[in-house]
């Protein structure tokens, strides 16, 4: 393994990851806004509180009908249960007037420092880092239980 100057290991993916998680009952508790509320069902996409942490490529959500959804996505230190005051709320993916099976990419995933060619209008990759002692959580924004056509959320990348 290559290393630089510095003596700096890089970055490598030790294991691939693809979770993916049906969202019937996994909601924030409140229809309103991101923040988290004492009672919600949200549910953990990516665990890393226990284990090393992981690089997320892409996180997209395929609906299951036509119906529009709001996904929120949380990082927290907590794997039990989604705390308000402990959640750091990250960005929503909107399903808005879907079809059935259609795929929307979360598109703020934050910039990463990979080096690429300047090529294209966005020369830089994107990725969410979820580092070690921290989990992924994702709700649908309401107060809502049992939907019957709420929709899927995946995850895409490595852990490290």
């Amino acid at each position: 393994m290559a290393s630089t100057s510095t003596n700096k290991q890089p970055l490598l993916i030790d294991h691939v990851l693809f979770e993916s998680i049906n969202l019937t009952d996994v909601i924030t508790g409140n229809p309103n806004g991101a923040d988290v509320t004492g009672t919600n069902n949200a549910r953990i996409l990516v665990n890393c509180v226990a284990s090393d942490g992981a690089i997320i490529e892409e996180i997209r959500v395929v609906s299951r009908g036509t119906t529009d959804y709001t996904v929120n996505l949380y990082m927290s230190t907590e794997a039990d249960y989604l705390r308000p005051g402990v959640a750091q709320f990250l960005g929503s993916i909107e399903l808005a007037s879907p079809t059935a099976k259609q795929v929307v990419s979360y598109d703020q995933m934050p910039v990463t420092l990979v080096p690429v060619p300047h090529v294209g209008e966005d020369p830089q990759l994107h990725a969410l880092y979820v580092p070690k002692g921290k989990a992924l959580w994702v709700a649908l924004q309401s107060d809502t239980q049992g939907m019957a056509d709420a929709p899927y959320v995946q995850a895409q990348g490595g852990h490290y």
